[in-house]
């Protein structure tokens, strides 16, 4: 037996007594306290380890038969996951239209397209033959996603009613979602969309009434802070009998810092107390789009390390904030594994935009990176287009195979490696200097 080779670690025993190991394959944290027990894991020598220690290092994947036993446990996850056989996954774009004018929208590309009548039952008509070629499929998860899929909000209802009396005479379950900017989301949109069975919503705001305004305006320029948390506290009001889970977003960048950190006070003051509401901070990136709007704003975006060290900080207080028995962490202070990047990697996942394309990717929309398209119930797929690939067989992913960030990383963002190489998130430095902050 050996140590893994994805542990990481922090000697502290000459600061504080003791040394932190960390396993990206597992995600956890030791803090191990014998001297003899550190050595012996750090250097390979299973003699001097004692049969309790072995097998709590066992436990927590740290301590491991070989590290083509470990590789291949990775690998099977993976493929697991995105051979997923008995569940369909639907992202449906009613609109790539937007009210919003946000100068860091990450959508290749904003068009003023909005799905039809004759759309809707294409797609139902696609579920109904997908269920019957794959007989095993029991659940199907379903994100609605824009463009502002709330200008749509009516067509969204009525579509999901149909699906419910599908699913319900297939003895299928249905999950459903809605990623929105929250400007229409009054409470009695949400009755109307929790009855048709969406339970799932995401909002953004981007902290404080002045830096949310500024980075998320109506394409009028007017503001849209105000709105938005109108409709957050008449949602809030609303009693235990109504079951939804309400993610708030707060995207940041240099600039937005404070505001962010300010905006985590009012968020605990009016929502805290309540166990659907969550919060959770991330950094806004530099994504190419058609337009390439964010280019304006390039000297405001946080470099990668910046940004995972403040999406940090702030997971922190919101942590700090909330009481035991609604804590529910976002992230941790180090990232835990994943079995594949995003739904993009999955095979029975499709993205449907407004006009019927079909896309990989959510961000990656427009008659550029269409895929294929569905026509009379059907998906034609352009299969001279490599949009899929196992991570674990080809050369964009290759130095992926030896890297220590394998199993938190999976290869990254599929959008990225499509367009180049392979991009790390994490760093192994980054790593290190997390543990530092953390526990240093």
């Amino acid at each position: 037996m050996e140590a893994s080779f994805y542990n990481f670690y922090l000697d502290l025993f000459k600061k504080k007594g003791y040394g932190v190991v960390y396993n990206t394959h597992s995600g956890t944290i030791v803090a191990i306290h014998h001297l003899n027990t550190w050595q012996a894991l750090t250097t390979n020598d299973e003699k001097s380890l004692c049969n309790e220690d072995m097998a709590d290092l066992i436990n927590n994947k740290m301590w491991v038969n070989s590290f083509d036993e470990e590789f291949s446990d990775i690998k099977k996850k993976y493929e697991k996951r995105v051979h997923a056989s008995n569940t369909l996954y639907l992202t449906m774009l009613p609109t790539e239209a937007c009210n919003f004018a946000c100068p860091y929208c990450f959508l290749w590309e904003k068009a003023p397209r909005t799905m039809n009548a004759q759309l809707y039952n294409d797609v139902l008509s696609y579920v109904d033959n997908y269920v019957n070629e794959k007989t095993n499929i029991s659940y199907i998860m379903l994100n609605w996603f824009g463009g502002e899929p709330t200008l749509c909000h009516k067509q969204i209802h009525e579509f999901m009613t149909k699906l419910s009396e599908f699913a319900n005479q297939r003895n299928i379950k249905i999950g459903s979602s809605i990623t929105t900017n929250g400007y229409l989301l009054n409470k009695e949109i949400l009755r109307k969309l929790l009855i048709a069975g969406i339970k799932n919503f995401q909002v953004t705001v981007d902290g404080t009434r002045d830096a949310h305004n500024q980075g998320r305006p109506l394409k009028s320029g007017e503001g849209t802070y105000d709105v938005i948390m109108k409709n957050l506290t008449e949602i809030h009001s609303l009693d235990s009998t109504f079951e939804f889970q309400m993610d708030i977003r707060c995207n940041f960048t240099r600039r937005t810092i404070k505001a962010v950190d300010d905006y985590i006070d009012i968020f605990m003051q009016q929502f805290g107390a309540d166990k659907r509401f969550k919060l959770y901070c991330r950094p806004v990136y530099e994504y190419e789009t058609k337009d390439n709007d964010i280019s304006k704003m390039a000297d405001d975006i946080l470099s990668l390390e910046e940004g995972l060290l403040y999406q940090n900080r702030f997971a922190e207080k919101i942590d700090s904030l909330r009481t035991d028995s609604i804590k529910r962490r976002m992230v941790d202070p180090l990232p835990q594994p994943t079995p594949c990047w995003c739904n993009a990697e999955i095979e029975n996942h499709i993205i449907i935009g407004s006009d019927g394309s079909i896309y990989i990717c959510d961000t990656l929309t427009g008659h550029d990176h269409a895929i294929g398209s569905l026509k009379d119930g059907k998906i034609v797929i352009n299969d001279s287009k490599n949009f899929r690939y196992n991570i674990f067989n080809d050369a964009r992913t290759e130095k992926c195979m030896h890297c220590k960030l394998l199993p938190i990383c999976m290869g990254g963002c599929l959008r990225n490696r499509l367009e180049c190489a392979a991009q790390c998130y994490w760093t192994a430095d980054g790593i290190q200097n997390a543990l530092m902050k953390q526990y240093g």
